[in-house]
C-alpha cells in the first residue's frame, strides 16, 4: 500500500505518471481500490499540505478509464462532506463506484472517542477512528471467510 502526501502525488499515482516514484501499475483487467481518509469540505479533500478538488479527482478517474487502467474502480472516501466529490459526476459510465462517509453537507463522525480511546491502558483524549471506516473494516474482519 502506498501512502502519499500532496495532491500531485495522489493524482500521479492514480494516473500512472512517471513523475512520482510510486505508480499504479494496473491494466484493463485490474480491480482498483482507493481508500482515502483525511479531512474534507464541500467539493474538495484536504491533504496535509494540499487539496484535491472534485473536478480534479473526476478528471483523473476519466483519464484512467480512457487509458484502460482498470476493469472496475472502487473508491472509499472518509472525510467530512465527502459526498460532494461526486455530486455532478456519473461514475457508473466509467465502471467506477464510490462510497462516501457522508453526504455533501454533513461531517463524518468520530468513534472510539473518550472514554473509549484507551491504548496501552492510557487515554489519548481523541477519537481513534471514524464510524464509516471502523464499521466497514470490522465488517470485513468479521466476514472475511464468507467474502473470500
Amino acid at each position: 500500500m502506498a501512502v502519499l502526501k500532496g495532491e500531485e502525488n495522489l493524482l500521479n499515482l492514480t494516473e500512472g505518471s512517471n513523475s512520482t516514484k510510486r505508480v499504479l501499475k494496473s491494466n484493463e483487467k485490474s480491480s482498483v481500490f482507493l481508500y482515502f481518509s483525511d479531512h474534507g469540505a464541500p467539493g474538495f479533500l484536504l491533504l496535509p499540505n494540499d487539496s484535491v478538488y472534485a473536478d480534479e479527482l473526476n478528471e483523473t478517474i476519466s483519464y484512467m478509464f480512457e487509458k484502460k487502467m482498470y476493469k472496475e474502480f472502487v473508491i472509499f472516501l472518509e472525510a467530512c462532506e465527502s459526498g460532494s466529490m461526486f455530486k455532478h459526476f456519473d461514475l457508473s459510465v466509467m465502471n467506477a463506484y464510490a462510497l462516501t462517509a457522508t453526504n455533501e453537507t454533513n461531517p463524518s463522525f468520530g468513534t472510539y472517542c473518550y472514554p473509549h480511546d484507551v491504548v496501552k491502558d492510557e487515554h489519548l483524549y481523541t477519537c481513534l477512528g471514524d464510524l464509516f471506516s471502523v464499521n466497514w473494516m470490522q465488517y470485513i474482519e468479521e466476514n472475511s471467510i464468507k467474502l473470500s
